[in-house]
């Protein structure tokens, strides 16, 4: 926003050291990320595209293939060092990395919320995951960081 932005009241040498710092952030790409947080999100998207195979009802099925669209397209840029979309941008944004997938991406969810079937949602989440170890749900582990757990001592004075 800022590297496109239109500076107000007029443009002057602060705001353009604002967009040069700006476009520098932009062209030196996102923080990379670890193991950790690909797995995260690998579980993530399987604990998703698991509800969406047996969803309990249809407002459950949209919940859910609503959020995976975020987090499948998220999961996309980031492991692959990309700047993230969101909502409207993802089709572009994708479009801009990859058109084959792009077209499938839309294609997989435009039939998802149109007719409910799912299949072609969850080949797409499975061959995006394919490269960093597929689908994950067993023995996964993602520990509460200590300052959210309560010591064993306050445990045992109750």
């Amino acid at each position: 926003m800022v590297v496109e932005g239109k500076a107000i009241p007029e443009e002057n040498k602060f705001s353009r050291s604002l967009k040069s710092l700006a476009q520098a952030v932009l062209n030196a790409g996102p923080p990379k990320w670890t193991e950790k947080d690909i797995g995260r999100a690998r579980y993530t998207i399987t604990n998703l595209c698991d509800d969406i195979r047996a969803p309990r009802n249809h407002a459950e099925l949209t919940a859910s293939t609503s959020s995976l669209y975020d987090v499948l397209a998220d999961f996309y840029f980031r492991s692959s060092g990309r700047w993230s979309a969101k909502g409207k941008s993802v089709p572009r944004k994708l479009a801009e990395a990859d058109p084959a997938l792009a077209r499938r991406f839309v294609k997989a969810f435009q039939t998802a919320f149109s007719t409910h079937r799912s299949s072609l949602i969850l080949q797409l989440a499975e061959f995006i995951l394919r490269p960093f170890g597929g689908w994950l749900f067993d023995d996964y582990k993602l520990d509460a960081p200590p300052n959210w757990r309560k010591s064993q001592a306050k445990l045992a004075a109750r």
